[in-house]
This record gives structure tokens, C-alpha cells and sequence, in this order.
């Protein structure tokens, strides 16, 4: 059976589709590649930025005030969603611009088995991992294994 899809992806295409926010556009509609600009809080803006961020709240059923309180949180939490996501995958982010690809099913599958590939591989490592006296490099273990998992022809 497949999976519903969620609520990110029909909110972002409707958005695309009916060129309803000025800061998100298609980049490549046939990939369905877009980018989404989101200025850091502190910089000059206009309503029209925050006007996604509001109408991504009411989808989520929270109140959305205007302003850089509200900016700040609702764009960290669309972030966190992009990020999250199964259905979307971010390919770049270059200051207040993110540019992403809305994923097709096959392509939704392979993110989420690679996701689960990641997770096992984790805690397969934490339970062999033998307590010492020297730093860790956890962090750098992770890059590379996210990397191995992503780009498997470079590993060879």
C-alpha cells in the first residue's frame, strides 16, 4: 500500500502551482526542483516573506503572530519539516536560500531505507562501542557514513 502524502508536499505544490508566495518559485518544474528564500530574522523583510510561514502555521493548527519572534520560530520549524521530510530533499543552501526537490515515490522509498540503513548502522556501532579515555569522533564516523550511504560509486 503507498504511503499518504503528506501534508509538506501538498502545501509546497499547491504554493508552486498557483505562484501564491513570492519567496518560493520552481527553480526546474519538470524535476520539481524549487527554492525557498528566508532571510535571516534580523534582516529587512516584507509581510509577503512571512506570508508562507503564516499559512504553514494555520495548516498546522498554531497562531502565527508577524514578526521576528514568530519569523524566527516558523522558519525553523518549516526548516525542520524540509529537513525531516521523506517525500523532499534538500540539494543546497546558500545563506537565506534553500533549494530543494520534491521527491518521487521511488526516489521517497530510497531516502527512507537509506534513513533506516543510517539509524541501524548507529546503533549497531553504539552497542560495540567500548568506553575510553579518548575523545570521540562520532561526529566524523557519521559524516563518513552518511556520505558512504549516499554516494556508494565514490566507495569503491
Amino acid at each position: 500500500m503507498a504511503r499518504r502524502r503528506p501534508q509538506l508536499v501538498d502545501f509546497l505544490q499547491r504554493g508552486l502551482n498557483e505562484n501564491k508566495y513570492q519567496n518560493l518559485k520552481f527553480e526546474n518544474v519538470s524535476d520539481l526542483v524549487f527554492s525557498i528564500v528566508l532571510p535571516h530574522g534580523g534582516k529587512m523583510r516584507s509581510e509577503e516573506y512571512e506570508d508562507i510561514l503564516k499559512d504553514w502555521y494555520r495548516l498546522r493548527n498554531m497562531e502565527y503572530r508577524f514578526g521576528a519572534r514568530d519569523y524566527t520560530r516558523g522558519k525553523q520549524r518549516l526548516l525542520a519539516s524540509l529537513r525531516k521530510s521523506d517525500y523532499v530533499k534538500i540539494i543546497s543552501e546558500h545563506g537565506s536560500k534553500i533549494t530543494c526537490k520534491i521527491l518521487n515515490e521511488e526516489e521517497s522509498r530510497e531516502k527512507r531505507r537509506l534513513r533506516r540503513e543510517l539509524r541501524d548502522r548507529q546503533a549497531q556501532s553504539t552497542d560495540e562501542a567500548i568506553p575510553s579515555d579518548e575523545p570521540s569522533n562520532d561526529l566524523n564516523e557519521q559524516v563518513d557514513l552518511v556520505h558512504e550511504l549516499l554516494f556508494p560509486e565514490e566507495n569503491n
